[in-house]
């Protein structure tokens, strides 16, 4: 008894170890994307005309010219590494490569040139380069020394010109040049020089020791050397900056600083400093690893290309935001941390704060594997949450699930979730319906029919992308089918107003006063003139929902946003591009947002300033947790005693439990369906990598996502059933496990799998009609038989 006694104790006080240690939100993590390839990196350069672009040198000798998604390969036919890109003029490169020198390439004509020096023919290697447009000079960095070109000469000679570096004859590597402000810097063996007076600055090196790398920030040179990173002023006062081996340094605008070893990436930003560990370190056999665009730090680590976003939110203690609510009456706005804790923000119009305060964690919520849709407050400390199948009413930090549409039983998601302050209800959109929510009724949710303009209701697949209200009116737009509204307060169908088939398709829309605009596939239209502003790449619109300063409406890109002005008839120009933006993740106070993102919570100021917000934890109390081990520790000698007199009947409820566990069907279509959006997942980020064109390194692509089906169909042998799955690899057995997608379309399986997309669909078919003869009468034995039937038996795939 009293061993037992002890045991309880010392797990008593574990629990409660980790339930404060559970109370801690994790450390604020670098945000970043990745984009692989099929060999490794060896060289990141940019364009100096077109900021979204990227040349990409490889281990193999192969070049990727990246704008934004797309992404070009050439070859100059040698499997040398490439070590460095300048692009020279619009159609051509220069190139420096490993034993095989200097080349210009011309992209149209797919012609090199071969440059040699002295002595070396083409046996030498180019680490860098750097043009003076000035002066008209390109710089080669090589193995051999210094080497330069000059541009301007038109006597067709292919012989580079040696550039003396110190006092000595002897040849050392050069590891970087760059020209600013007609001023040459050069990290060598031999040290770093800055050149301004090439007759004396060639001679004398600022730093006598083996230079690496350099970077110049505010007329500001930052050295890295062997062992140390060396800051030298413009008056060459050098200082020590820190110690250690480092392959790349960067700079920010706010003066945030990158620092690149080995394996890891040091985030310096307000006296604050994040650490990365990468996997798979830097390619360190690369010279420019890495380099500051725009919006991105980019970094080759190996075969990966990591983009990491610049605008990193350093303070506070969590910095993925995965929902914000909208801004109604008063100064309080909400949000979700990804640790589904609950937090308040006081959105000021004049007197900004920029710290949230901690309202504790959300029990009962779920929110894995299903995409968050809308996040709104009704009343005080009331809350609405809609994921892509649930939906949660979330009051004194408890969620209720009121809403599930069970894999099981359908193919309905929710779509758009709305709040009507005229009406005080709210309103759900989805693919099948438009409804209002009346926990009342024991349907949770009472469908709207939707009246076409030939008089004919519809309650079937409207597809609800969006749902706003302005003056007396409330309005519901679909995918495909048009724009509807009633008036407000009153019990009658929402009529359509127009078709919008010009328009394709329409993903949303926001009322200002009488007018009323539409996301579209061919940009932002004025329903009430017709007038379309052609932006592209539009995820949201969002706009004010009560008496603000009501300027315009804010324009959510797939990265980044703008501000759009009712009287501006310009197309407005992304802002904040290295940040990815959601609808559920704004709320907006006249031009003035607070903008959730994986990278924190920020207040845009509505002109060009992105501040961030600290994210608080909560501060615990020692009393809680004295008088909880003191409850805890009661409960346990209660639990003894009973256990004491009770083992039978405990023994018995413990066998009715575990039999009323194993028979809960809700626990494995749950697992299932997880199980199934991880396929999802690759399969959608495979689809959205390859794009429409053949790229190299497809096959090995499609090897990751195979090997994922293959594991899920191990898992359950019982689809063996099924005469195409018995043959293990083919091409019919992994359409079938992709068919298990909810909402796939044939185009897309066709895409990521390089099969005809015929095929596809003949497949489906095939396979539906093969389960109707194994079970004629509809009597499923198999689960997993039955979720594919209902899967491929929905219109859109």
């Amino acid at each position: 008894m009293k061993k037992q006694l002890y045991l309880f104790i010392v797990s008593a006080l574990f629990l409660l170890m980790a339930c404060d240690s559970n109370n801690v939100p994790d450390t604020v993590k670098l945000t970043y994307k990745i984009n692989t390839f099929d060999a490794p990196i060896s060289c990141i350069s940019k364009s100096p005309t077109d900021k979204d672009k990227l040349y990409i040198g490889q281990e193999d000798g192969c070049i990727i010219e990246k704008v934004n998604n797309n992404c070009q390969t050439y070859s100059i036919n040698s499997n040398r590494r490439i070590y460095d890109i300048l692009e020279h003029g619009g159609d051509s490169l220069f190139i420096g490569s490993r034993d095989a020198g200097l080349k210009l390439f011309t992209k149209v004509s797919r012609q090199t040139q071969s440059y040699s020096i002295k002595n070396k023919n083409l046996n030498y290697s180019v680490y860098s380069l750097a043009k003076d447009n000035i002066n008209r000079i390109l710089y080669v960095g090589t193995s051999n020394g210094l080497y330069m070109l000059d541009l301007q000469d038109n006597s067709g000679s292919k012989e580079l010109l040696p550039v003396r570096l110190g006092n000595g004859d002897k040849n050392c590597a050069v590891n970087k040049v760059l020209v600013k402000d007609n001023t040459l810097y050069i990290a060598s063996d031999l040290g770093m020089f800055v050149v301004a007076d090439p007759e004396k600055d060639l001679i004398h090196p600022v730093i006598d020791s083996l230079t690496a790398n350099i970077s110049i920030y505010n007329d500001t040179v930052y050295a890295l050397l062997e062992n140390s990173i060396i800051k030298v002023a413009p008056d060459k006062e050098k200082t020590l900056m820190c110690k250690g081996k480092f392959y790349l340094y960067a700079q920010g605008s706010g003066r945030d600083e990158w620092l690149i070893t080995a394996n890891s990436i040091l985030y310096k930003k307000d006296g604050q400093t994040l650490k990365y560990e990468l996997p798979d370190g830097v390619s360190i056999n690369a010279k420019q690893i890495g380099l500051l665009g725009n919006d991105f730090l980019y970094l080759a680590c190996k075969e990966a290309l990591l983009s990491f976003a610049l605008r990193q939110n350093s303070i506070g203690f969590a910095n993925n935001v995965v929902a914000v609510s909208d801004k109604k009456t008063g100064d309080s706005i909400y949000f979700i941390t990804d640790d589904l804790r609950l937090h308040l923000y006081k959105f000021i119009y004049n007197h900004p704060e920029f710290k949230s305060t901690p309202l504790g964690v959300i029990e009962g919520l779920d929110i894995t594997g299903n995409d968050i849709i809308k996040f709104l407050e009704t009343d005080d400390n009331t809350f609405f949450l809609a994921t892509r199948k649930k939906l949660y009413k979330i009051k004194d930090n408890k969620a209720k699930n009121i809403l599930q549409f069970s894999n099981s039983k359908g193919q309905n998601n929710i779509t758009t979730l709305y709040y009507s302050p005229a009406e005080r209800q709210v309103y759900i959109g989805t693919r099948k319906y438009l409804g209002v929510v009346d926990e009342q009724s024991g349907r949770i949710v009472t469908p709207i029919p939707v009246v076409s303009e030939k008089g004919s209701k519809d309650t079937l697949d409207a597809y609800i992308t969006g749902i706003c209200e302005t003056g007396d009116s409330i309005y519901a737009v679909t995918l495909n089918k048009g724009l509807y509204g009633k008036p407000l307060k009153q019990q009658e169908h929402f009529k359509q107003i127009h078709r919008l088939a010009d328009y394709e398709s329409t993903y949303g829309l926001l009322a200002n006063g009488e007018s009323i605009y539409l996301n579209t596939s061919l940009g932002i239209v004025n329903e009430g003139n017709n007038a379309l502003l052609p932006v592209k790449h539009v995820k949201s619109i969002s706009g004010v929902l009560e008496k603000n300063p009501n300027e315009g409406f804010f324009i959510l890109y797939y990265y980044g946003l703008s501000f759009k002005s009712w009287n501006d008839a310009g197309v407005p120009v992304p802002l904040f591009c290295d940040l990815a933006f959601d609808k559920h993740r704004i709320a907006i106070n006249g031009r003035k947002a607070v903008l959730g993102c994986k990278s924190g919570l920020f207040l845009f100021d509505g002109k060009s300033e992105l501040a961030s917000i600290s994210i608080e934890k909560e501060k615990h109390s020692y009393t809680v947790y004295i008088l909880a081990l003191a409850a805890l520790l009661i409960a346990v000698l209660i639990a003894l005693y009973i256990l004491k007199r009770k083992k039978k009947e405990e023994s018995e409820a413990d066998l009715d439990e575990k039999r009323i566990n194993q028979d809960e069907p809700g626990m494995d279509f749950d697992a299932i369906e997880k199980e199934i959006q991880v396929i999802n997942k690759e399969t959608k980020t495979l689809f959205d990598t390859l794009g429409n064109r053949r790229m190299e390194g497809e096959d090995d692509m499609r090897q990751v996502l195979k090997q994922t089906c293959l594991d899920f169909a191990d898992k359950h042998p019982e689809l063996g059933k099924l005469s195409f799955m018995k043959r293990r690899g083919k091409e019919r057995y992994f359409i079938t496990i992709l068919l298990f997608i909810e909402d796939i379309d044939a185009n897309i399986i066709s895409r990521v799998l390089d099969v005809d997309q015929a095929t596809v669909t003949r497949h489906k078919y095939n396979v539906r009609k093969e389960i109707e003869q194994l079970y004629p009468q509809g009597e499923f034995d198999c689960m997993m038989i039955r979720l594919l039937y209902e899967r491929v038996s929905t219109r859109r795939k």
